[in-house]
C-alpha cells in the first residue's frame, strides 16, 4: 500500500492491497469519501487537492472527485 498527505487539508490518501484508494479525514478519524477503484495501486491527489488520480497496470488513468467518487 501507499499513503499521501493532502496538499492543504488534514487528509490522507491510502491505497490498499484490495485495489481501493481511500481518503481519510485525520480530524474525524474516518473516511472522507467512498472507496475509489485503483486496481494498479497507484494514486495521488491532484495539486489543487480536489481530485484523486488513479492508474491501473494497463496504464489507464482516471481522475475522480474524492468526495463523491465520480469521474
Amino acid at each position: 500500500g501507499m499513503i499521501q498527505f493532502h496538499p492543504a487539508d488534514p487528509l490522507v490518501l491510502s491505497v490498499a492491497k484490495d485495489g481501493a484508494a481511500r481518503v481519510w479525514d485525520l480530524r474525524a478519524g474516518g473516511p472522507a469519501g467512498p472507496p475509489l477503484p485503483c486496481a494498479g495501486g497507484a494514486a495521488a491527489f491532484t495539486p489543487c487537492g480536489r481530485a484523486v488520480v488513479t492508474a491501473d497496470e494497463s496504464g489507464a488513468v482516471e481522475v475522480r472527485d474524492w468526495r463523491s467518487g465520480g469521474l
